[in-house]
């Protein structure tokens, strides 16, 4: 093999990489079009089923004790009567959430469209990274972070 087709495959490599990251970068901007626009249309960054709500709220409130000059809150005893521990798992990320909305002076709603676009890409790229580790071929693993992001 010669060095120039080793260049050449090199910079190919990088080439499906960049028009996967592309493709799937413009998927989520094209899925969250509604949401994209929404903290400058003074919305809410929800569904219409309401999906999200739930995090908000909790960001929100974690910025309001952050606000207040409580970095952590208090412990509630029935934070996990029922619920499961998965939920709050989460919490710390939360934190980061409201601790960047406070001290960076940005609005929560900004922050949380942000937080759910590098969420979803970042998944999409990633189930990209693994179909095309297991399958082979960057087009069948691109077809399938489609599939998946899309869903």
């Amino acid at each position: 093999m010669t060095l120039s087709v080793l260049i050449h495959s090199k910079y190919r490599e990088r080439l499906e990489i960049a028009l996967a990251g592309i493709v799937l970068v413009g998927l989520t901007a094209f899925l969250m079009r509604n949401w994209l626009a929404a903290p400058a249309a003074g919305m809410l960054p929800i569904s219409p089923r309401r999906e999200g709500l739930t995090e908000l709220a909790i960001t929100w409130m974690f910025r309001q004790e952050i606000a207040q000059g409580q970095l952590l809150s208090e412990w509630n005893p029935t934070w996990f009567s029922g619920f499961p521990w998965l939920r709050y798992l989460s919490y710390p990320l939360y934190y980061v959430l409201a601790s960047v909305s406070y001290w960076g002076g940005l609005p929560l709603e900004s922050v949380m469209v942000i937080y759910y676009f590098v969420v979803v890409a970042a998944s999409g790229l990633a189930m990209f990274a693994f179909l095309r580790y297991v399958v082979g071929d960057w087009r069948a693993a691109l077809v399938g972070a489609v599939i998946y992001e899309s869903f």
